[in-house]
């Protein structure tokens, strides 16, 4: 199920909240062409606590490229969430500032949410998750039909 608009604010704090709520994991993606800004490694070492696997590839959720990247999957806990509520919106994870492509899964590598940040573009890809489920968790978030 598509997410129209960005989720930002309240709207973005109460989708980590449910996230937090089904998913065990998140990843954050570090694309090797790419040189990050201070904050980006300061996540990055905030989160090292939290790192439960890295893989050097060209695919994660909505995304094939012809280059690669680090993807590095996190544990979600009260203290990784802390960092991820450090940002106003869901597209606010893009370089140079933040790794991107913020992704939610709900066991080992199902995606419960994808993203890709810089087209704005994210989608619940649990399938068993309803309308009203999604919105009796986050009530201002905007979903396609």
């Amino acid at each position: 199920m598509l997410i129209e608009k960005e989720p930002r604010g309240e709207t973005y704090q109460a989708l980590l909240r449910f996230a937090s709520s089904r998913c065990q994991s998140f990843s954050l993606v570090w694309r090797d062409q790419f040189k990050f800004d201070p904050p980006a490694l300061e996540v990055a070492a905030t989160l090292m606590p939290h790192l439960l696997s890295e893989v050097h590839t060209n695919t994660w959720p909505g995304t094939r490229l012809g280059g690669k990247a680090i993807v590095r999957y996190y544990r979600l806990s009260k203290r990784s969430v802390t960092v991820l509520r450090s940002v106003d919106g869901l597209y606010s994870w893009l370089y140079p500032e933040l790794p991107e492509d913020i992704a939610f899964y709900s066991s080992e590598r199902v995606v419960w949410l994808g993203t890709i940040s810089h087209e704005q573009d994210s989608w619940f890809a649990d399938a068993s998750l309803t309308r009203k489920e999604i919105l009796e968790n986050v009530p201002s978030i905007e979903l396609g039909t």
